[in-house]
């Protein structure tokens, strides 16, 4: 004789569900529970009925390997759940700054060393670039094409970051190899064009008529890398 852990009724052995309510039991022997509630054999639940360890799987106790919905809402819900933006306590500056390294950590290697060859170009057009033998008279770029060479370059690397940022297409790549191209032309246009009598270029026009060239050279082929990957 066995007892119905869900109705207390008395079944007969071989029962997988109650008879009576049609609950699934844990045929544990009637008698062999140390401890029963109230009186007659209709009230009697098995002690050994209420543990979970028996009863996975049972509609008493829920197997806790198997995910509930409730469990699904609640993780679905935290997954949802707005992610707080370190940005949001920045000021400005702070945010432009936070902004411009993760688009330079987009950048490929050849267009990251175009972004540093470029600011050494930029930086020496405000350079001393002419001297006057005769007068020792010194002409820096900005006073002779080097705000052109400067400014081309600077648009250059704005481009290129505002195009890894915004993710723009084919087009910004082929402005920011444009502007590139200008800084390197005017360059060579100076160079080509030569100087007169008793002038000479310095050192910081000859590092610029070196970086120029390579800074489009190297915008050239990072960007022909990223269009063929």
């Amino acid at each position: 004789m066995y007892i119905c852990p869900h109705c207390g009724e008395a079944i007969d052995a071989g029962y997988d569900a109650c008879p009576h309510c049609g609950g699934e039991i844990y045929q544990q022997p009637y008698g062999d529970s140390d401890e029963s509630f109230g009186e007659g054999p209709s009230n009697k639940t098995s002690i050994v009925a209420l543990d979970p360890e028996f009863q996975k799987g049972t509609r008493i106790v829920a197997n806790p390997m198997i995910d509930t919905s409730t469990r699904k809402r609640s993780r679905e819900r935290d997954r949802s759940a707005p992610v707080v933006d370190e940005r949001d306590n920045m000021d400005e500056i702070s945010k432009l700054i936070f902004n411009s390294k993760i688009v330079y950590k987009r950048l490929n290697f050849l267009e990251k060393i175009t972004v540093w060859v470029a600011l050494v170009f930029i930086i020496m057009s405000f350079f001393p670039w002419i001297l006057d033998n005769q007068t020792k008279i010194e002409t820096s770029g900005f006073e002779y094409f080097g705000l052109y060479v400067a400014l081309s370059g600077f648009v250059g690397i704005v481009v290129l970051l505002l195009k890894m940022g915004f993710r723009l297409g084919l087009w910004a790549s082929l402005l920011h190899m444009f502007f590139m191209f200008m800084s390197a032309s005017v360059v060579l246009y100076l160079k080509l064009r030569g100087l007169p009598d008793g002038k000479v270029f310095m050192m910081p026009y000859n590092i610029v008529m070196i970086t120029a060239p390579l800074a489009f050279l190297f915008s050239f082929i990072g960007t022909m890398k990223r269009v063929v990957s």
